[in-house]
């Protein structure tokens, strides 16, 4: 049986989620009631298809004639299936694709394909100098390549929409509230270490 964390409205309380194409984040949250039956056949892309692409990871399509693409890539938020959920690139990132929660919860954790928009690059943090050497520009067809193959890694809360990068100084605020956890975080030799961010994530969402 598939069991994952739901929200209501009276805080966090454990459900079994029903697989499916979910319209919006508070559909899942709440309502645990897909719009769309599970019919989806989620395939994650080769790396020759993400050079050229610049999607994210995964592809979906459906065997219900109904479910079109482009309600798959316009009007579906995420999909449950198989105990995972995948999460529409477009509403994240702006671009193409399916993300998959590699943590879920409260708190998801996904790797995203760098997007193109300054708007949601200055939103993400993305044009901080630290990052601009790690996700620098465009310089020719062959960086461009290597371009849509990076990804970025980001906490989503799916109690508010709220996005950041995983990064130290995120978790430190999101522990702000758990004097045990920030504790723990700042005792660790390599705080800025994905393993590391990402363990204490996995503590949060126990919280």
């Amino acid at each position: 049986m598939a069991v994952a964390l739901c929200f209501t409205s009276t805080g966090q309380n454990l459900q079994k989620i029903k697989a499916g194409g979910y319209t919006t984040r508070e559909e899942f949250r709440k309502q645990n009631n897909p719009a769309y039956a599970d019919s989806f056949i989620i395939t994650k892309r080769t790396s020759g298809d993400l050079k050229f692409s610049g999607a994210n990871d995964y592809k979906v399509e459906s065997t219900q004639k109904t479910t079109t693409k482009k309600i798959i890539k316009h009007k579906i938020w995420g999909i449950y299936k198989s105990d995972t959920l995948y999460l529409n690139g477009i509403g994240l990132t702006g671009l193409i694709g399916y993300a998959k929660a590699e943590v879920s919860g409260k708190y998801c954790f996904l790797r995203l394909a760098l997007p193109n928009s300054p708007k949601i690059k200055k939103e993400l943090g993305l044009n901080d100098p630290q990052y601009a050497v790690l996700f620098g520009g465009i310089g020719g067809a062959i960086q461009g390549m290597q371009t849509a193959q990076k990804r970025i890694p980001l906490i989503y809360c799916i109690e508010d929409g709220k996005k950041y990068l995983l990064t130290r100084k995120t978790m430190l605020t999101l522990l702000e509230n758990y004097s045990d956890l920030k504790t723990g975080l700042l005792a660790e030799t390599n705080q800025d270490n994905e393993a590391t961010l990402l363990k204490y994530l996995h503590l949060l969402n126990e919280k």
